[in-house]
């Protein structure tokens, strides 16, 4: 009966709580989550945003760099230069 008597009490506190800060707290509430999703978003784009900015200074200073990107991308390769692929092409 006792449990009864607790429960009972805690229903009206959490009725009472939310009739009078039910539309604020439920805003904040909103808010807060909004706020983290946001905030991860940001993380994720600084992350990109400075590997992009490694990548570029990368591209503008290292010769041996964009030298192996175009070997890579375009299969290039200088006269009388034989080429062995260490990984099929399929793969």
């Amino acid at each position: 009966m006792e449990f009864f008597k607790w429960v009972r009490r805690y229903l009206w506190l959490v009725i009472l709580c939310a009739v009078i800060f039910g539309p604020d707290a439920w805003h904040s509430v909103q808010m807060h989550f909004q706020e983290r999703r946001v905030d991860q978003r940001l993380a994720v784009l600084d992350a990109d945003f400075e590997h992009y900015q490694q990548e570029k200074e990368r591209l503008t200073e290292d010769d041996t760099y964009i030298e192996g990107m175009i070997r890579s991308t375009f299969k290039y390769s200088r006269p009388n230069e034989v080429v062995i692929p260490l990984k099929a092409e399929n793969e």
